[in-house]
């Protein structure tokens, strides 16, 4: 019997060779509107995305992507290295649920579970963890898995084939809240398994305080400017490199702030993600901000999460508590049935380059999809379809043209640019939401 063993360190060294392959269920396609262009595994999970966490625990372990045909162009600029639908079947292959929430000792138990000549089906209640295929079924599962199936249909076809566990120490998303459930503890393991804790250094002002170092990590490159306090106490912070956090602010544990982001003068930032080459203002609390987007001035972002390449307007505001205190729905797309969270607290979700003006308002559980342009100063609708332009009961579908153009100009500001492939993939998906007229 040929044993996989683990030995107890970071990097995880395997004694027999095989492959990781993310893939994405049937939930996946709708746990958020970023799939508008992007698989639900690249919505990070703690300070760290599902890939990214693999890719520090196995640098040489080979990695591959399944994924949606329109997806290929945004996920080649993302994972130039990473193979998108092509794997070597001729090697055993471990097949990971996109919706996973995995952190260093979940890899670690999964991995010393596996004997290479065995396959194994992954489940936690209804939903499939994961699969282990050898090479006889390596392909036949692959052919399944880029299917997008349900729970139902992987059993069916793969059970009898497979050992299968239990594994309910793994969390896995349902739903978009999720992410924000298991945000505080999820940063706080990503920096217990990943981070330099204890390493602060940076160009710190002499009027910088700071609250429990120790639990701290702070890049030799990050500039923080006068009057800032971070507190540590309630949860770690990691600063990333080149960041600037500027005069007067606050950070709050456990946050994690990523590469090149700044961090506006006056700003409050609780318990939330900020991503790489933002620029964050205002008061953030318990939310998560994707790259390269903006929210620069005043305005509350509260139990929220923020697509990439999105810039919310002076004022922007997400209510996250209902009047009555109580549970707040969400509207799930594609009939918009109210899913009942259990939360209390829950603001909005806003999908990938999605733009708002000035005093721009959203209800407890609003979904505003991708590539949507919004004004005004009323309260939104709660569910904004993709590619939406305008204000409060006089909503369009966007021009395509318009928005390519300001999509162009922004990305522009930050040495980007959007390939002929990623314009021809936004106008069929354009044509495709556009509500016919009668």
């Amino acid at each position: 019997m040929s044993q996989i063993k683990i030995p107890q360190r970071r990097n995880l060294q395997v004694s027999n060779s095989f492959q990781i392959c993310f893939f994405e269920d049937h939930i996946s396609t709708t746990i958020s509107p970023y799939q508008l262009t992007r698989p639900a595994y690249t919505i990070p999970t703690g300070s760290l995305t599902i890939i990214e966490k693999m890719q520090l625990v196995f640098p040489n372990m080979p990695i591959s992507l399944l994924a949606s045909k329109h997806y290929e162009p945004f996920l080649k600029l993302r994972y130039p290295k990473v193979p998108i639908n092509s794997l070597n079947k001729s090697l055993p292959t471990l097949y990971i649920n996109g919706r996973c929430n995995l952190n260093y000792q979940h890899i670690n138990e999964l991995i010393k579970t596996l004997n290479t000549e065995k396959n194994y089906l992954f489940i936690n209640i209804q939903d499939v963890i994961g699969v282990f295929a050898d090479v006889d079924h390596n392909e036949s599962v692959y052919n399944l898995l880029s299917k997008q199936p349900t729970f139902n249909e992987i059993v069916e076809e793969i059970r009898q084939k497979c050992t299968v566990e239990d594994k309910k120490f793994v969390t896995i998303n349902q739903h978009w809240s999720d992410y924000l459930n298991n945000l505080h503890q999820s940063i706080t393991k990503d920096f217990n398994d990943f981070a330099k804790k204890s390493f602060v250094e940076g160009d710190l002002s002499s009027f910088t305080v700071l609250h429990n170092d120790n639990n701290m990590a702070i890049d030799r490159t990050v500039k923080i400017k006068e009057y800032t306090s971070i507190d540590a106490s309630k949860g770690p912070v990691q600063i990333s490199e080149n960041v600037v956090i500027e005069p007067f602010s606050h950070i709050v544990g456990p946050c994690f702030i990523g590469a090149n982001s700044i961090i506006q003068p006056n700003s409050t930032i609780k318990g939330s993600y900020i991503g790489r080459h933002c620029k964050v203002g205002g008061e953030v609390s318990n939310s998560i901000i994707q790259n390269y987007s903006n929210k620069s001035h005043y305005g509350f972002l509260g139990d929220s999460i923020v697509g990439e390449w999105c810039n919310l307007g002076a004022g922007t505001t997400t209510s996250n508590l209902k009047l009555s205190y109580g549970k707040i729905s969400s509207p799930t797309p594609p009939n918009n049935h109210p899913y009942v969270t259990e939360r209390q607290f829950l603001g909005a979700i806003f999908g990938d380059y999605v733009k708002t003006g000035i005093q721009s308002s959203f209800n407890c559980g609003a979904i505003i999809s991708s590539a949507s342009s919004l004004y005004g100063t009323d309260v939104h609708e709660k569910y904004i379809p993709p590619f939406t332009w305008g204000k409060p009961n006089n909503y369009h579908h966007q021009d395509l043209n318009a928005f390519l153009t300001a999509t162009e100009r922004m990305m522009k500001r930050r040495d980007q640019a959007l390939t002929d492939d990623q314009k021809m993939i936004f106008k069929n998906l354009h044509d495709a939401t556009l509500v016919p007229t009668s």
